[in-house]
């Protein structure tokens, strides 16, 4: 029974790529009718990476928000079924704590990131323009 509800929980897991808007490649470049590839490419082939983990699907694949609605509601079925047993409870309300301590740790850094670069002024000096720091296109 663990694992057909295993392979019910993962399964939606591994098709979110299938359901992202992105279809082209990672890194656009190397293919036919594609420039050939340099340096930059890296920097936009990590981009594209961090952006399929973190982005909600129409953006990106959105492995880490599906990852967390997923244990919120296991977190959910955890309370309901924990019948007033408070060790059950505390294990429930601990994987809650973690799961919202993740989701702090990933978009807080994010975050902090942005606001440092934003207020040291890395789109002028660098000649991001208007994309910013995290939008990199390599032309």
């Amino acid at each position: 029974m663990k694992r057909i509800i295993f392979f019910l929980l993962v399964i939606p897991l591994l098709l979110f790529p299938l359901f992202s808007a992105k279809t082209a490649g990672l890194v656009p470049c190397g293919g036919p009718d594609e420039p050939e590839c340099e340096f930059c490419h890296f920097f936009e082939l990590f981009d594209g990476i961090v952006d399929f983990f973190i982005l909600p699907p129409p953006d990106g694949g959105g492995i880490i928000p599906g990852i967390a609605v997923l244990m919120i509601i296991i977190v959910g079925f955890r309370f309901y079924f924990a019948q007033g047993d408070p060790s059950r409870l505390k294990q429930a309300q601990s994987m809650l704590v973690t799961v919202v301590i993740g989701l702090f740790l990933i978009y807080g850094a994010w975050i902090i990131v942005n606001t440092f670069f934003a207020a040291i002024g890395v789109s002028g000096w660098t000649g991001l323009g208007e994309g910013g720091w995290s939008a990199i296109n390599c032309l």
